[in-house]
């Protein structure tokens, strides 16, 4: 009797990096015209895949949840979802940033100070460098749950403070991008 091949997780988390790239692709793109809803948009489908990245990271991670303790396993998933779900909080605030004041933002009557610019293109490059590293923590995860692979590579301890030291540089344009879209617009 022939064996089933087994299921590996690493085609679909290329495909959600696919998605990602993608739209971070997209996103670039979209900043050279003046689409409107374009960041909207693109955050949104970084979002989905994200999210959908996040929801395979779950099933690889739990694959032996029995042989686990309650704590342990709330632990293991608690360092599985920590850098999505503080990528998905950023991009929920960015889409309800956009889709609140987006009129605002593509009025043709107003100007938009220059210093949006460059927050929104602070935002986009520290999104991306926290994407980055969520990929290569993708694929560390998927390596170490999946194949039995422990090996660390040589930067590994690197990549969790730059990703907070992303995280929170983000974070902050992202401030300083709603006070200059709702404070510092003009009519003209």
């Amino acid at each position: 009797m022939s064996e089933f091949p087994k299921f590996r997780m690493q085609s679909i988390l290329n495909l959600m990096k696919v998605l990602i790239y993608t739209a971070l692709v997209v996103y670039f793109i979209s900043r050279l015209t003046t689409i409107k809803y374009s960041e909207y948009y693109c955050y949104g489908v970084v979002l989905l895949g994200i999210f959908t990245s996040m929801v395979v990271l779950l099933g690889v991670s739990s694959k032996d949840v029995k042989q686990l303790g309650i704590i342990q396993m709330m632990i293991r998933l608690f360092k599985t979802c920590t850098p999505g779900l503080l990528i998905i909080v950023q991009l929920i605030i960015l889409i309800i940033l956009y889709a609140n004041n987006n009129d605002i933002i593509y009025d043709p009557n107003r100007a938009m100070p220059t210093w949006y610019g460059v927050f929104n293109n602070l935002v986009f490059i520290f999104l991306a460098i926290q994407i980055y590293i969520y990929m290569k923590f993708m694929n560390i995860t998927v390596r170490k749950y999946e194949f039995g692979d422990l090996t660390v590579t040589k930067w590994a301890p690197v990549f969790v403070p730059v990703f907070v030291l992303a995280s929170v540089l983000n974070s902050g344009c992202i401030g300083q991008l709603w006070v200059i879209i709702t404070k510092f617009t003009t009519d003209g």
